[in-house]
């Protein structure tokens, strides 16, 4: 197989200036937890995209996938969202962002590399911005910090894709750390690291294969469920937000709440909580009260949010029956996609076990990998 560089050379007749990468990402603990400037736990993982630059001569982007097998070419004069460019375009809005930011980055040559799967929420299309981003910087000498290119890569997906994807996904890419959790306040970018050191437990992450079951136009626009609430809410209770709000105050805002509000609000409590309990869990190297913990989430996720399906709570509902206890939940859009679990080392093998019997089941052919946490972007 070809290095990118070689991939590179053969590509564009020249050598890359520059070779990055940067890691997909996964929610640990605190889904849905950032549209309301709460806390997010996550990591960078040990699968990462690989990009080459050189400069090019003209006022061109030229850009080569080598895991699609297809070109793009566009003009930097011309930057315009394009549906039918589909993954360039996401190079075309850190342009954009980096432009809007006073930087006037050339044209570039890049080749895309990796090993990420995509589309199942590891942060692909992230780590392809967060990467492009750190090699713009370093090439054109722009200068911004590595917070600084994680909201470049907000504003890209905002203002040019028109999707509210958020700051944690970047920010867990450009931030991530060998060996350790990453927690984050989404309200003032503050993040405090959390070593993971379960012994002989396993992190494991799960492609149920369950294709998503609706269309972007139908899932619930969580920022805006929780804008609408914590508006009623701060009405009744000055200067409040979801950090100082208890269950109890949920419940006394039941007549003033709609039902789907209430369900949300209480789940972002009962969720934020859940990441300063995680925190605990790793400082102790607690592997039970960390496996309660994510059934705990599922739960919420399940019962409250409902935004979960019978398969991944089928494969959730397994894991927790192994002894010793170990814990998983569904992360991401949810009504499909993957889970994270905890699994002690000794029931691995059983875990390849109840996979088949997903399979004879649900007639989806699941398949996990073990994860790490991982270094950020980097240049190589």
């Amino acid at each position: 197989m070809d290095t990118i560089a070689g991939l590179h050379q053969k590509e564009y007749r020249e050598d890359p200036h520059i070779i990055v990468s940067a890691p997909g990402q996964v929610n640990f603990m605190g889904e849905r937890n950032e549209f309301a400037d709460a806390y997010v736990m996550g990591m960078a993982l040990d699968k990462r995209l690989f990009l080459s630059l050189s400069p090019s001569p003209d006022n061109t982007l030229f850009l080569f996938s080598d895991t699609l097998g297809e070109r793009k070419r566009v003009n930097l004069s011309t930057l315009k969202y394009k549906r039918e460019d589909r993954w360039a375009n996401y190079f075309k809005g850190i342009i954009v962002a980096f432009q809007q930011q006073g930087a006037e980055p050339g044209g570039v040559r890049v080749v895309i590399s990796g090993d990420i799967p995509p589309g199942i929420g590891l942060g692909s299309s992230s780590a392809m911005q967060v990467a492009f981003a750190y090699a713009l910087n370093e090439l054109y000498d722009c200068g911004f910090s590595l917070i600084q290119l994680a909201d470049i890569a907000r504003l890209a997906d905002y203002q040019f894709l028109k999707e509210d994807t958020g700051i944690a996904s970047p920010l867990l890419s450009c931030l991530g750390s060998e060996g350790r959790l990453l927690m984050i306040d989404t309200k003032d970018l503050t993040t405090v690291e959390y070593p993971v050191h379960f012994d002989n437990y396993s992190l494991i992450i799960t492609n149920s294969h369950v294709p998503f079951h609706l269309d972007k136009e139908d899932l619930v626009d969580f920022r805006r469920e929780y804008s609408e609430a914590a508006e009623i809410i701060r009405r009744h209770k000055v200067g409040s937000s979801i950090k100082d709000l208890t269950g109890k105050d949920i419940s006394q805002s039941v007549e003033i709440l709609t039902e789907d509000a209430r369900r949300y609000c209480l789940h972002l409590i009962e969720e934020n909580q859940r990441v300063l309990e995680m925190g605990d869990a790793l400082k102790s190297g607690d592997s039970e009260y960390a496996s309660r913990l994510l059934i705990r989430s599922h739960e919420s996720l399940r019962d409250l949010l409902e935004i979960t399906c019978p398969e991944l709570d089928w494969l959730v509902k397994r894991v927790q029956e192994m002894s010793p206890l170990s814990g998983s939940r569904m992360f991401g859009p949810g009504f499909g996609g993957c889970t994270i679990s905890l699994i002690h080392d000794s029931n691995i093998p059983k875990y390849e076990e109840i996979l088949d019997e997903y399979e004879r089941i649900f007639g989806f052919k699941a398949d996990y990998f073990i994860c790490r946490p991982s270094a950020g972007v980097r240049k190589e």
